[in-house]
């Protein structure tokens, strides 16, 4: 094992010896504290790879915190949900397999997680279905043949607007309800 390993291993043990954080949530404390003093890391070395976007943290985002707020969740809950991509945008980090029992189930949720995310959040009013394409195809959820008829399924959370490529999603009031229901079953583990 690398110094540099073992450093941020000790400062991760170290940090996690040092809070007030509960015993049954150290565990996830202590992941979280890795990823983001790897993060720290990696910026400070300047390096970059492919899962680059993926080790980006959180940290202390405007959208993160109406989340919270909204939510009634802790941040670190919030965070076994959601990530930020290298600008700062919100993208799901969850294991799609914990969202249901098939690709369709799957694509709702996603879509339904990255909607609240960037509407609740306050980055945007609408959402454009293109994000939410690309968002499932990186999670690897996307039906090409089925994705705008799991999107127009999604009427009773969304108003969904615009041409067939060009749809615009905006979110619901019962879609909020929604999500607070999604998010308290994703993170029920901790209540």
């Amino acid at each position: 094992m690398s110094s540099a390993i073992e450093e941020i291993i000790a400062d991760a043990v170290a940090i996690v010896e040092a809070s007030s954080i509960p015993g049954d949530l150290r565990p996830v404390a202590f992941a979280k504290i890795m990823d983001l003093l790897a993060a720290q890391s990696l910026q400070e070395s300047s390096i970059s790879g492919p899962d680059s976007d993926r080790i980006a943290s959180v940290q202390s985002s405007g959208w993160m915190d109406a989340l919270v707020a909204a939510t009634s969740l802790p941040q670190l809950y919030l965070e076994e949900i959601f990530f930020v991509d290298n600008e700062g945008n919100p993208l799901v980090g969850i294991d799609p397999i914990r969202l249901g029992d098939n690709a369709a189930e799957r694509a709702r949720k996603i879509v339904l997680l990255l909607v609240c995310a960037r509407q609740i959040g306050g980055m945007e009013q609408s959402t454009e279905s293109k994000l939410l394409r690309e968002e499932c195809e990186r999670v690897g959820v996307y039906d090409r043949g089925n994705f705008g008829k799991t999107l127009n399924g999604l009427k009773d959370w969304f108003h969904i607007t615009g041409a067939r490529s060009e749809k615009a999603v905006r979110l619901k009031p019962s879609g909020r309800d929604v999500f607070r229901g999604l998010v308290s079953d994703l993170t029920e583990r901790h209540g």
